[in-house]
């Protein structure tokens, strides 16, 4: 309720921002092993990085100074009256939350990258003994990191 009502949207707008990663995910999972193939792990983990460090970056810009983003917003919107049109939500005229909603979505894009490969990390960088110890740990990192991003 209080990220609903500093944001000035309604409950179905944060469930979308909620399920994004979700929603993002599953097509991010089909990419990810051609896209390790053309670029190689090291070059997938850096994309990944850099589109999650992309997206924590707006996502900070648009919450901690929602004047800004919308002035950006306003600047940037090309098809104001669409924004305006029944037929999209009205999340879509807030600024802010679209800057929000983008950011989480470069966030998005960037997890399956990092998640799903980690047994290509293995396959690449660990002798055959030590692959199955290499990809429980990178994992088990995964849930560890997403674990102290609570505290």
């Amino acid at each position: 309720r209080q990220g609903m009502h500093s944001l000035h949207v309604d409950e179905a707008a944060m469930n979308f921002l909620c399920i994004l990663y979700a929603l993002v995910y599953v097509p991010g999972a089909f990419v990810t092993g051609p896209l390790v193939s053309v670029l190689g792990c090291r070059w997938t983990f850096i994309l990944a990085t850099l589109l999650i460090a992309l997206g924590c970056a707006v996502r900070t810009a648009a919450w901690n100074s929602p004047l800004e983003a919308q002035h950006f917003g306003r600047r940037l919107s090309v098809l104001p009256k669409l924004f305006e049109s029944e037929l999209m939500p009205s999340w879509m005229s807030n600024s802010p939350f679209v800057f929000l909603v983008f950011g989480q979505a470069l966030c998005a894009l960037g997890q399956p990258l990092l998640v799903n490969c980690t047994s290509e990390m293995g396959a690449d960088w660990f002798s055959p003994t030590d692959r199955p110890a290499a990809a429980m740990i990178s994992n088990l990192m995964n849930f560890v990191g997403g674990s102290l991003s609570f505290v």
